[in-house]
């Protein structure tokens, strides 16, 4: 099994606080993978990159979105050339 982090490194590591983490798994945002004994919660390092966007999880689809636009409809041959560009 994966090393596991506690609540207060995990925050930290979000940029949140721990009441922050404690309303996402209640929301379901995000679940800690497993509760000690004395019911700690506790995660693990790719959950954290993960939900952070760092890693993109197996399986789960990549979504990309380009935005081109020109100021007039004379450039509008630019806007094809942006188009063209933004799919590779």
């Amino acid at each position: 099994m994966e090393n596991t982090i506690s609540t207060g490194p995990a925050a930290k590591r979000l940029g949140v606080t721990v009441k922050t983490l404690q309303r996402w798994e209640r929301e379901g945002c995000l679940l800690p993978i497993v509760r000690t004994v004395t019911n700690r919660r506790c995660y693990t390092e790719r959950q954290i990159r993960e939900f952070l966007g760092l890693q993109q999880p197996v399986g789960e689809p990549v979504c990309q979105i380009a935005y081109c636009r020109v100021s007039s409809a004379e450039q509008r041959s630019d806007l094809a050339i942006q188009r063209r560009v933004s799919r590779n």
